[in-house]
């Protein structure tokens, strides 16, 4: 394609390569942009034997339109192979054909269900995988094939006093490492093993009655917290959007699809784009994943690397220092900058980022960092992300958005002084907040670990 950066139009590309380049070296605001386009081919085969290929049949089409088979077709009517069968498997078909006929034709409709998969409020839900042992109530409905439903048969012990015993914090340790590391799982055989240990039902009342006491304190203490921390990280975007707003002599609004101010790299979408088991725990290069990408940074708690071979093979999407990442596929707008504080010296973008790589004779990298990160950002991506499903900002379209650019360089110095000292006194402000939410939830479990010890007074 050739874009135009001006106003982000584009056209399909008639001219050869050497042409094309030819064209754009003396045009400086129309960039080639190189895609990949599917093909359709439709062949048809006797056997081994090739009897008729062509490619595109369909003009315009990227995807293959369904066309119906049938092996027989007797005086109009057709059937296929599967429709000469007959087994069990018809008959048990037919039926549930009549009873969601029944279902759906009767006056207050409703659904299908296992027996015994129903949940009322009252009952307990356990989390079978992904998070084993995780414990539920309050719900009505029918409950998915990776939850166990608990129902006690012992009326000695209540629904209230076992929800919360099997919440505490050893019997949770226990059932969240059942199963493989790559997926823990509980079986009917790992719940059997844990003891349940219950007073006489007076007791229970008296336990689960002062638990409530205690978890209604600690839930409006974290509520305030929470609170408090949200009101940190909106009081920062304040601080933020006031220092780009207000514009002052030797400002200027600039396209980002302005060459002379950064590039616009996307990564290698290719045929040797990584699969699942090229990924490894370590290796020589960073293969960097939403996880690694955050509202206001990098994040590397995660990592999966590509072999050195497999980086040689990739031909876009590296990063170098200074460079700024942004997700444009999914989440939209997370940000990284790779300064001298990531740890790492090989990093690739996946297909959902794009690499901003600014001229620091025009923007320096922290200054386009923050910027990216302002609210003058965010309400051009709301208005021009695409895709409800999967939503998504092509580089097409970001090529037209417009930021605030101070023309000296001095001037964004001052403005990223301005803005690290605001972070740094928000993130000391966040982890405090983060340190008292981690207190109290420690606090919860203490408490719940007391009340089946017989502490509780």
């Amino acid at each position: 394609f050739i874009v135009n950066l001006n106003d982000g139009s584009f056209k399909p590309l008639t001219l050869n390569k050497q042409n094309a380049n030819r064209l754009v070296k003396d045009r400086p605001h129309l960039r080639i942009l190189e895609r990949t386009i599917p093909t359709i081919n439709r062949t048809v085969t006797l056997g081994n034997i090739e009897v008729h290929h062509v490619e595109g049949p369909y003009p315009g089409l990227k995807n293959f339109p369904i066309v119906p088979f049938f092996a027989y077709w007797l005086e109009g009517e057709h059937f296929s192979l599967i429709t000469q069968v007959k087994d069990s498997q018809d008959e048990v078909n037919k039926r549930r054909s009549q009873a969601l006929h029944h279902l759906n034709s009767s006056a207050n409709s409703g659904i299908m269900f296992e027996e015994g998969s129903l949940v009322n409020e009252d009952d307990i839900v356990m989390v079978r995988y992904g998070s084993p042992g995780l414990v539920g109530r309050g719900k009505r409905g029918v409950i998915a094939n990776n939850l166990f439903k608990i129902t006690i048969i012992n009326k000695e012990v209540s629904n209230n006093y076992l929800s919360l015993y099997l919440s505490q914090y050893s019997i949770q340790l226990y059932l969240s490492t059942q199963g493989s590391s790559t997926m823990p799982a509980l079986t009917f055989g790992h719940l059997k093993k844990v003891d349940i240990k219950y007073p006489p039902l007076a007791e229970q009342e008296r336990i689960v009655a002062k638990l409530d006491q205690c978890f209604d304190a600690i839930d409006n203490a974290k509520a305030n917290v929470e609170r408090n921390l949200q009101n940190a990280k909106e009081l920062f975007q304040s601080k933020l959007n006031q220092i780009f707003s207000e514009k002052g002599d030797g400002w200027v609004e600039r396209k980002l699809g302005d060459e002379k101010l950064l590039k616009i790299i996307d990564g290698d979408r290719g045929k040797n784009y990584p699969k699942k088991v090229d990924f490894l725990n370590e290796g020589f290069c960073v293969f960097s994943n939403t996880g690694n990408v955050r509202p206001d940074g990098f994040n590397f708690d995660k990592v999966v690397f590509i072999t050195e071979e497999r980086d040689n093979l990739l031909r876009k999407g590296k990063l170098k220092r200074n460079d700024v990442v942004m997700t444009t596929r999914g989440t939209i707008g997370n940000l990284g900058l790779y300064n001298s504080n990531v740890p790492y010296d090989h990093i690739r973008i996946n297909s959902g980022m794009l690499i901003f790589r600014p001229n620091k004779n025009e923007i320096l990298p922290e200054y386009l960092f923050s910027v990216l990160r302002s609210s003058i950002m965010k309400e051009q991506i709301k208005l021009k992300t695409t895709g409800a499903a999967q939503p998504q900002l092509p580089i097409m379209t970001l090529v037209s958005f417009i930021i605030p650019v101070p023309v000296g360089l001095d001037i964004q110095m001052r403005c990223v002084k301005q803005i690290n000292k605001l972070s740094t006194q928000t993130k000391t402000l966040e982890s405090n907040y983060q340190q008292e939410l981690d207190v109290l939830d420690e606090l919860k479990k203490s408490i719940l670990q007391k009340a089946f010890n017989g502490e509780l007074v």
